[in-house]
């Protein structure tokens, strides 16, 4: 498997705060993970 790369995003206060709601209640490990699960099912 290929290395991931790297990017910096800026998200609203709104989408940051529902992003870090979403690893607080376990769906994800992290804010990393949330942003990998939705780019994969958007392709």
């Amino acid at each position: 498997m290929k290395p991931a790369g790297q990017m910096t995003l800026t998200l609203t206060a709104e989408l940051e705060q529902f992003v870090r709601d979403e690893v607080r209640r376990g769906a994800f490990a992290s804010s990393s993970e949330y942003i990998r699960e939705l780019s994969a099912s958007a392709i």
